[in-house]
């Protein structure tokens, strides 16, 4: 009886045993992208087990409750899961698990979620002022993606894609991707008023609209100023005003800079000018403290740069003492004018009197030849016939001269006359009272000369010999008659 009962049991135990069936695999249906923000159906079904299996879902290990539903047809179970999807889910495990309490441990499986999310905004940098030629570098954001955006660059107004200008850079943080962009570009003057734009497109989640922020670019003459005059010198209490023109750009602001501090123009009264509009500094009644050293600053418009004319120099004079220092500078060129001409009076004289010594020198060695010959042949006729002749007026004294070879001895009495009246050769005229004596050399006077100067030692030319008609000399000259032979009588 015992034994019938084990039988039993066991037979039960067997039957109860091949009645059980583990659950089969479970399965996970559902796209692998998502993109963030959409809602998502995933299904998880075992398709066998006995008992009946139950299938759940777990994320983070925890399971999840809410969006789920679960249907059996026949032998298989299948749940389903529900639900928007949130950058949460973003590389995010979903596990699906089955278990009917057949198995030790329930049946399991996984999928990975990637969440597709566009980039945010991206954000455009770099200047929008400048020169023609001057290098510009514009920088282009997108953060905050997944995938990776496409980016590119481009010229708005005529729709040109920078190509070799650009560069990009793609870096993974954490889970979503940054992407950099960098344009380095010199525009010229026909790109002042173009646009800069920046596309990132990301055709997961925008499809073929890209992302675009864009830059207007102004491109200018930079800024060029100058001072006409930079040597100011006006009188005291006078006006002056120190030019500062802006001849190219664009000036944001004008400064004017005296011995390196700004002036403030508006607290002075005197001043005026010194603007964006004036930029010329005016300076009424001016003062002796008013000297020093300006200098007038444009600041660019366009780029900021800053920009100086040259020292500009300020010298108040006043007028009593420009007016002393103008005299006294007229006097100094008086001077040195009167000098000159006295140099050249001097200079002038004594080439004239050189002139004469050369013509005189020449004229005296050819009458000396002369009267060598003439004395020469009259000397055995005339020798010894010197002397006083008895009987004349005390007054009347009658001397005779001869050109003898005594006549070459320096000092001989032979060329000197002693009387106050000098009897002369026929072809010999008068001397002046002044003129008693010849000097060495010049006994034979030129045949040219009616009388010497007071002065001259010999006559000049054409004035040689005495006609008839000039026997009577004015008053002061010597009345010469002829006498016998070849000389005539001086008398008084």
């Amino acid at each position: 009886m015992e034994y019938l009962f084990l039988l039993v049991i066991i037979y039960m135990v067997l039957m109860h045993a091949s009645s059980q069936i583990p659950p089969g695999p479970p399965s996970i249906d559902g796209p692998q992208v998502i993109v963030l923000n959409s809602q998502i159906t995933f299904t998880c079904t075992s398709d066998r087990g006995s008992p009946t299996p139950t299938v759940k879902w777990f994320f983070d290990a925890t399971e999840i409750t809410t969006g789920i539903s679960t249907t059996t047809a026949g032998t298989a179970v299948t749940t389903s899961l529900t639900f928007i999807a949130t950058k949460n889910y973003h590389l995010k495990v979903l596990e699906c698990q089955a278990e009917n309490g057949v198995l030790q441990n329930p049946l399991s499986t996984t999928k990975y979620i990637e969440v597709h999310f566009s980039p945010e905004s991206p954000t455009l940098t770099g200047p929008t002022t400048l020169t023609p030629g001057q290098q510009g570098r514009w920088t282009c954001i997108s953060a905050n993606g997944y995938p990776a955006g496409v980016m590119t660059m481009k010229n708005k107004n005529n729709n040109t894609q920078f190509t070799t200008e650009f560069t990009s850079s793609t870096v993974l943080d954490q889970k979503s991707y940054d992407v950099t962009g960098t344009l380095t570009w010199s525009p010229v003057i026909v790109n002042n008023g173009d646009t800069i734009c920046c596309d990132v497109t990301h055709t997961t989640t925008l499809g073929n609209t890209p992302q675009t922020v864009c830059r207007q670019i102004t491109v200018s003459q930079p800024i060029s100023i100058n001072a006409p005059v930079t040597q100011y010198s006006p009188n005291i209490q006078a006006s002056v005003t120190l030019k500062c023109d802006v001849t190219q750009g664009t000036a944001s602001q004008i400064i004017w800079i005296k011995e390196k501090l700004q002036l403030n123009i508006t607290g002075n009264s005197r001043f005026s000018g010194g603007t964006v509009v004036n930029e010329s500094l005016t300076i009424a009644n001016v003062q002796q403290s008013d000297g020093g050293n300006y200098v007038c600053r444009g600041i660019d418009a366009v780029t900021g740069n800053i920009v100086n004319t040259n020292t500009i120099n300020v010298n108040p004079v006043d007028e009593d003492e420009d007016n002393i220092i103008i005299y006294v500078v007229i006097g100094i060129l008086a001077v040195l004018v009167l000098f000159v001409l006295l140099v050249v009076m001097i200079l002038y004289r004594r080439g004239r009197e050189k002139k004469k010594d050369n013509a005189k020198s020449k004229y005296v060695s050819q009458q000396t030849a002369i009267s060598n010959r003439q004395d020469n042949a009259d000397y055995s006729t005339h020798r010894d016939r010197d002397r006083d002749y008895e009987g004349l007026d005390y007054n009347r004294r009658e001397v005779h001269v001869y050109n003898t070879s005594q006549d070459h001895v320096e000092y001989s009495h032979y060329s000197t006359i002693p009387a106050d009246y000098v009897f002369e050769d026929p072809n010999h005229t008068n001397l002046k009272r002044e003129n008693t004596y010849l000097e060495l050399n010049h006994s034979n006077l030129k045949q040219d000369h009616t009388y010497l100067k007071l002065d001259n030692t010999y006559l000049e030319p054409v004035n040689s010999i005495l006609t008839p008609d000039n026997a009577y000399l004015e008053p002061g000259q010597i009345n010469i008659e002829p006498i016998n032979g070849n000389s005539m009588t001086s008398t008084t």
